[in-house]
């Protein structure tokens, strides 16, 4: 949340927190990697992470598993 100047707390419990650029809400979520599903559809845990290949793993392909590096692409 230190890193952004207009932040709201949307779902901190989570790592979610809503930024507003311009006027605009931006959702950034920290990286998070995920447990064993014993139903098959929801993780048994989540828990944060500092390697974003393991947070894109979990995702599905959509804007939500897409990631940029300044210098990398």
């Amino acid at each position: 949340m230190a890193r952004f100047e207009h932040v709201v707390p949307t779902g901190i419990e989570h790592g979610t927190v809503t930024v507003l650029q311009d006027g605009c809400p931006i959702e950034v979520t920290t990286m998070r990697k995920e447990g064993t599903y014993r139903d098959h559809r929801h993780p048994d845990a989540v828990s944060f992470t500092r390697d974003i290949r393991e947070d894109l793993a979990r995702r599905d392909f959509t804007i939500n598993a897409m990631a940029y590096h300044p210098e990398k692409g």
